[in-house]
């Protein structure tokens, strides 16, 4: 069995670019760097959680709205490439800013809500994909493998965000190391002449 045409793979990988860990681990982390470690897992879960919700909501709600309206999946696809549109207007016309997490959130347990779990989690190409594919799943079976498919990417965001603020700690002391290291070194690469002194003594 499959859905839109495609098999089971190709949904998979169809949900990991729609919701999967790039977007929400972006949005995530420069507001976990201002929290200490037990809000961060505290705000991850709960994101992933809400997420959930929203999820299960869509695809309860899905299937009606799309037949109540009679909407199709290239519909539904072609309002997703509008919304980014828009939502993109205001990053193209923005000023750049400095990217240092805010010294204090005030409720940050909130923005689990939003922006986090939507639109950072639940984008509008899922909230598309899982509507489109709440109306299209064949069978009852098909309906809980799509379930399981989404259940699983959530899993690896949460794993990912979880991780995030670790890896990135690590990261960038490399960069800061390999950026400023050869400039603090004051000698300078003489090991030649060294010999040819010690060859002329």
């Amino acid at each position: 069995m499959n859905m839109f045409g495609m098999t089971w793979e190709e949904n998979f990988a169809l949900l990991l670019t729609a919701m999967g860990p790039v977007g929400i681990t972006m949005s995530y982390m420069p507001i976990a760097r201002a929290l200490p470690p037990a809000m961060q897992r505290q705000l991850a879960w709960r994101t992933v959680l809400v997420g959930f919700i929203v999820v299960v909501g869509l695809m309860l709600l899905g299937g009606g709205v799309v037949q109540r309206f009679h909407l199709r999946s290239a519909v539904l696809l072609m309002a997703v490439g509008v919304t980014y549109f828009v939502l993109a207007i205001p990053m193209l016309l923005a000023e750049p800013s400095d990217l240092a997490p805010p010294p204090h959130i005030e409720e940050p347990l909130r923005l689990a809500i939003s922006p986090l779990a939507v639109p950072a989690l639940i984008s509008p190409l899922a909230v598309a994909l899982l509507i489109s594919g709440s109306a299209s799943v064949p069978s009852l079976t098909a309906a809980l493998i799509f379930v399981g498919m989404v259940a699983a990417v959530l899993i690896i965001d949460l794993g990912l965000m979880l991780l995030s603020t670790y890896v990135a700690q690590y990261l960038t002391r490399g960069i800061h190391h390999r950026l400023l290291v050869p400039m603090d070194d004051p000698s300078p690469p003489d090991m030649p002449l060294r010999g040819n002194h010690a060859r002329a003594a």
